[in-house]
């Protein structure tokens, strides 16, 4: 019986041994688990501290073109984000609408605005209340354009660590970009405005530089034909006639050869190439896959036509006498 007793107190102080042991081993591994714990999440915080302080100077390189821009927007659609330091607690506060009440230079320095939201931790404030601050003080700007918001960079900065709605929510708030369209230069420079061409300016632009598969231009030359008289008086007569195959030989000058029919393009018997200026051309054509763009005096005269004739001028030509983009050019 002794011998079994003692062989029953040494398996017994064995487990207690056993359990303490493994007690302690727990006990160490949740211990390590909190240093980890509190070690991911000082580094969570370090990372915050960090993308926050990267934000607040994004958002200050760019505060001359902040103030810049407040005047093209709603008064009450610009606003900025502050630190406030009232009896050594530190907040940031986002103000607006604010007003420059005095200035060095050109730059806002002093300011006074209004509060958008209620302070956490500094008492004695309230949402609306008005509160002066310098410039050194701004940490961030936001501009709401067309219903977005721009700026605003240390919210993006917490963006990564919101949850998935709240993500969301600020995402539909936000613009893609944090800066407008143009800047530093807003409102964005309008696009200058393309020069708008009196459609013989247009014809010649591209007869002097033709498009790949324009089509065949066409152009009716007008000039005054000089005859004597048998008293030695002179008489001029107006006239004018189609030319197709148009060559450009420099210098506002052209060759071409006359045709007889525009629609058809056929040409008289007088095969020989006659050179004009771009002053003697009265009217313009283009032919493009059977369709005759321009030819504004035929379209004028279609009412001295006949039935036969006004049908194949009707078929000829375009319901538009320009063709498409010919109506400006950069």
């Amino acid at each position: 019986m002794d011998k079994l007793l003692i062989i029953r107190n040494t398996l017994l102080c064995l487990m207690c041994l056993v359990l303490i042991g493994i007690g302690l081993t727990m006990k160490q591994d949740r211990r390590a688990e909190r240093r980890e714990a509190r070690a991911e999440q000082k580094a969570e915080e370090q990372a915050a501290a960090l993308a926050q302080k990267e934000a607040q100077a994004q958002a200050k390189a760019e505060l001359d073109n902040f103030f810049k821009a407040v005047p093209y927007v709603a008064r009450d659609e610009a606003l900025v984000k502050i630190t406030h330091r009232v009896n050594g607690t530190n907040e940031h506060l986002w103000v607006g609408p604010f007003d420059v009440t005095r200035r060095i230079g050109n730059a806002p320095f002093e300011l006074e605005g209004r509060l958008v939201d209620v302070p956490e931790h500094i008492s004695g404030l309230t949402k609306g209340q008005k509160i002066s601050f310098s410039r050194v003080q701004i940490v961030d700007w936001g501009l709401i354009v067309d219903g977005k918001g721009y700026g605003y960079f240390t919210w993006r900065a917490h963006l990564p660590r919101m949850s998935a709605d709240q993500a969301a929510r600020l995402s539909s708030i936000l613009a893609p970009s944090a800066l407008p369209p143009g800047w530093p230069n807003y409102p964005a420079a309008p696009e200058a405005p393309k020069k708008v061409l009196e459609p013989k300016e247009a014809f010649l632009a591209k007869l002097t530089n033709p498009p790949q598969d324009w089509g065949v231009p066409m152009a009716r030359v007008a000039w005054t034909e000089i005859v004597k008289k048998d008293n030695g008086s002179t008489v001029g007569y107006a006239q004018s006639t189609w030319v197709s195959d148009i060559e450009v030989l420099g210098n506002g000058r052209f060759t071409g050869k006359p045709v007889n029919d525009v629609i058809f393009g056929q040409s008289g018997q007088d095969q020989t190439r006659m050179e004009f200026k771009a002053n003697a051309i009265a009217d313009w054509g283009l032919v493009k896959d059977g369709t005759g763009y321009g030819f504004m005096t035929l379209r004028k005269a279609s009412a001295s036509r006949t039935p036969l004739q006004k049908q194949a001028l009707k078929a000829f030509l375009s319901a538009d006498p320009l063709p498409a983009g010919w109506r400006t050019t950069n």
